[in-house]
């Protein structure tokens, strides 16, 4: 009796047509995204990675240029682009961190064997 009621209760939880797919025609962004398109983005965002360093990283050179790539694309499909500033927290270590003794006794910490 309990798979039967198991078996129930997963029929009944099954999609129905109550829970169709939205009718939106997606095809023609389908039709238009290539996997060649794809890797054409992927391989300028790399070199522009490479041109600075490694890092396309909010608030570096690679960020901006990153952002320049994208505008002059929109640009060329037929978008208005406009860019706006905005605030963001940053952290950014400049070096290694450092553990010091505070109490009781300050000092460096020393390397156990």
């Amino acid at each position: 009796m309990a798979v039967g009621a198991a078996g129930a209760l997963a029929l009944a939880l099954l999609p129905g047509q109550s829970m169709a797919v939205d009718k939106i025609d997606s095809s023609q962004i389908r039709d238009n995204v290539t996997v060649s398109g794809i890797l054409e983005h992927e391989r300028a965002f790399q070199r522009i990675a490479n041109q600075n360093g490694g890092d396309r990283a909010s608030g570096k050179p690679g960020y901006d240029a990153s952002a320049a790539y994208v505008a002059r694309r929109l640009e060329r499909a037929g978008y208005n682009v406009r860019t706006q500033e905005f605030e963001f927290p940053f952290f950014e270590e400049l070096a290694p961190a450092t553990a010091k003794q505070v109490s009781p006794t300050p000092g460096p910490y020393a390397s156990r064997p």
